[in-house]
């Protein structure tokens, strides 16, 4: 596998790539599961990780991370399909939006963050 290979296999998809499959994902327990445990442990979360990347599968905190692009690749690297898991930047702004159906884009400081 060449390098641009590697990346691409464990990179975050392309945002106009995972939007069609979204709709699928929110009929998925395991992943909304995932979206439940991230934002139940979201007021701890912020205590000590605001600001940073949290990734969960079902109940289970995958980890914490800078970057989300080092969870997508720690869950992809444990077996997880990207319909499994769930990862959130930890930010107040984020307490907001718990429906699971509501798929916003978050803009923090100039930055643009795409919530699962």
């Amino acid at each position: 596998m060449t390098p641009k290979q590697q990346h691409e296999a464990t990179s975050p998809p392309a945002r106009e790539d995972i939007l069609p499959a979204l709709a699928n994902w929110a009929n998925n327990p395991v992943y909304v599961r995932s979206q439940q445990a991230f934002h139940r442990n979201l007021p701890e979360l912020l205590k000590r990780y605001e600001r940073k990347w949290a990734a969960y599968h079902g109940d289970e905190c995958i980890g914490i991370a800078r970057t989300e692009t080092e969870l997508w690749e720690r869950c992809l690297s444990r077996g997880l399909k990207p319909d499994e898991f769930v990862v959130g930047f930890v930010c107040t702004g984020a307490l907001a939006h718990k429906d699971i159906g509501s798929w916003v884009t978050m803009d923090l400081d100039g930055m643009t963050f795409y919530r699962e």
